[in-house]
């Protein structure tokens, strides 16, 4: 079927699903919830939770399953506050053996949560007061949480009396124990012992542990200790935050071994893989502000070609000439112009061109956001000029950064010198309805519309994908009320054909099932009151439905006895026959006739 790509799917599909899926999501098991959850659709799996657990009361069994499989899914998603607010909600009557587990989880969603205080108040609780008598296995795991704990918030000397303590009841066999003494030892400059306790641990996080004491300790050489850093930095999977800490370790280590550019690099690398709001770990800390490695990186690249801060167009000419090939030394040098120079202008032409340059690399978006967008940024953004702030608006789009790409879009109601009117309006819009101001989008694509007598065939694809946005926000009417505008706009028999299709959709989403019919049918037969292609055939489809839920059973039979004199394919022949046997016994129902067509009136 000829359609734009996620807007259309074949007519065996479409039947497949209607068949499938009845008017309301059905009551799914234990598993399958599991299924869909681990498919990425935990709202989903939430909602079919919430449908299983309504008629149960917290004191049964079955409601105790489904409560666990919410926290696990939360958990999951790292959704630390909805678990914190769902535990601490836990009714009265819910089982002791499940309170207590549910506090517990409690506990880790405050530690991830980075308020260990509020942690260890809870878990205090749980071991000075049970309810019940906790099991051995259930008072070591929360002495455990209560060391995790005491490190969260730094407090290494009451982590070391807790470890005592716990290696005395339990013994240290636990890896993480072992990780949690060794951190201990290294705050206490003992990085030998920290590094001895790791050994025959091959677990990434002990391997990083054991490298960060043998790079206080002086062996292997720093260059080894960066290199295997690296190494598990790039192997980090989706645990960023070991990505992080590799990353800023390789760049202490590269720092030592007198490797500049490679530390520069590691610390780029340490910003864009983890989130912003991630808490530091002490035991690996940047090696400074990102401005100011870049910027004393560029200082020495000057320095080497005797350049002299304020000699700005000498400092540009270098930055053009290394932008290709040296990229990272581009930076440094624009990022010396940025925050050195005693222009102004120049310093915005310069926060530009670096902008350009990260924006042209693999992740740089991510590291933009951590230069501009990151928390006390607000000078430099002040520095950097329109067309800097587009480019940088297109890259927090681009790493899903979308409040902060909506603030830099409202800011800017003109396209910056130089850039396509057009082109950039549609941006704008885009960026604005996708970060949740889908009024303020709208408005945009009207003064589009209102601007020109015609939209050329690419643009209104331009347009038609804002428009999609819009309608997948919710907001059906604005969607229909552009779409009937963009009509009069010049378009081609095609993208005609197109819009009445999608204006369809958003008739039904408003509740209009006979106007989204009126739609459907109409783009079916724009080029010929006859045709059946794989668009018209779907289109009509669409309409059949349609006519049924508005209750038009008659011309809803009608659209599937043509739809099944048009088909040739003996499993969609089936399926539609499915549909039309349906809305025909719902038609005779109405009538007052069985199936058999005998009247059963008294």
């Amino acid at each position: 079927m000829s359609a734009p790509a996620g807007r259309s799917l074949v007519l065996a599909g479409l039947i497949a699903l209607a068949t499938l899926c009845g008017p309301t999501a059905r009551a799914a098991s234990l598993g399958q919830v599991r299924d869909i959850a681990a498919s990425g659709a935990s709202r989903l799996a939430l909602q079919l939770i919430d449908q299983n657990q309504s008629e149960l009361h917290p004191d049964q069994p079955a409601w105790v399953r489904w409560e666990r499989e919410r926290i696990h899914v939360l958990e999951s998603r790292q959704w630390w506050p909805q678990i914190i607010h769902r535990v601490r909600a836990l009714p009265q009557s819910a089982p002791v053996p499940y309170r207590q587990w549910a506090r517990t989880q409690l506990a880790r969603a405050l530690l991830q949560s980075h308020r260990p205080a509020k942690a260890r108040h809870v878990l205090r609780g749980l071991l000075w007061h049970p309810a019940g008598k906790p099991s051995a296995a259930a008072v070591a795991q929360w002495r455990r949480l209560v060391i995790r704990s005491y490190l969260a918030a730094d407090d290494y000397a009451d982590a070391a009396i807790a470890i005592q303590r716990y290696r005395h009841d339990h013994g240290l066999s636990r890896p993480e124990l072992r990780r949690w003494q060794a951190r201990v030892l290294i705050r206490a400059n003992k990085a030998s012992a920290a590094a001895d306790l790791l050994r025959g641990l091959e677990d990434p996080r002990s391997t990083l542990l054991r490298l960060r004491a043998e790079l206080d300790i002086g062996k292997p050489s720093p260059a080894r200790i960066a290199t295997r850093a690296r190494k598990i930095a790039i192997n980090a999977g989706d645990s960023p935050l070991l990505g992080r800490d590799g990353w800023r370790l390789a760049a202490r280590a590269d720092a030592q071994a007198e490797k500049p550019d490679a530390a520069l690099q590691a610390s780029e690398e340490a910003v864009a893989v983890a989130p912003r709001d991630a808490r530091s770990d002490p035991l690996f800390p940047p090696r400074g502000d990102l401005w100011q490695l870049l910027t004393r990186r560029g200082e020495s690249i000057g320095n080497a070609r005797q350049l002299v801060i304020g000699d700005d167009p000498a400092w540009f000419k270098l930055g053009a000439s290394l932008a290709k090939k040296h990229p990272l030394h581009a930076e440094a040098v624009y990022a010396v112009i940025a925050t050195r120079s005693p222009d102004k202008d120049n310093r915005g032409r310069a926060h530009s061109r670096l902008i350009r340059v990260l924006a042209g690399q693999h992740d740089g978006g991510l590291v933009l956001q951590a230069l501009y967008m990151g928390k006390g940024r607000g000078g430099m953004l002040a520095a950097v000029p329109p067309q800097g702030r587009a480019l940088l608006a297109e890259q927090m789009v681009a790493v899903g950064d979308l409040r902060d790409a909506s603030r830099l879009m409202r800011n800017l109601p003109q396209a910056p010198p130089g850039s396509d009117g057009l082109d950039w309006q549609l941006r704008r819009a885009r960026v604005l309805v996708l970060a949740g101001h889908p009024d303020a989008g709208a408005q945009v694509l009207q003064s589009v519309l209102k601007s020109r007598d015609k939209l050329p065939g690419p643009d209104a694809d331009h347009f038609i994908q804002v428009l999609f946005a819009l309608q997948a926000a919710g907001h059906d009417r604005q969607a229909l009320a552009l779409f009937r505008a963009l009509l009069g706009k010049g378009m081609s028999t095609q993208q005609h054909r197109r819009i009445l299709f999608w204006m369809g959709d958003s008739e039904k989403s408003l509740g209009h099932p006979l106007q989204a019919a009126r739609d459907y049918l109409l783009s079916a037969t724009l080029e010929s009151r006859n045709a059946m292609d794989d668009w018209a055939q779907t289109a009509r489809y669409h309409a059949a439905r349609a006519l049924a839920r508005g209750g038009d059973l008659a011309d809803a039979a009608r659209v599937y006895r043509k739809l099944l004199a048009a088909t040739s394919d003996p499993s969609r022949s089936a399926l539609l026959r499915t549909a039309l046997h349906r809305v025909e016994a719902k038609l005779s129902a109405k009538r007052g006739q069985g199936p058999d067509g005998m009247s059963h009136k008294q």
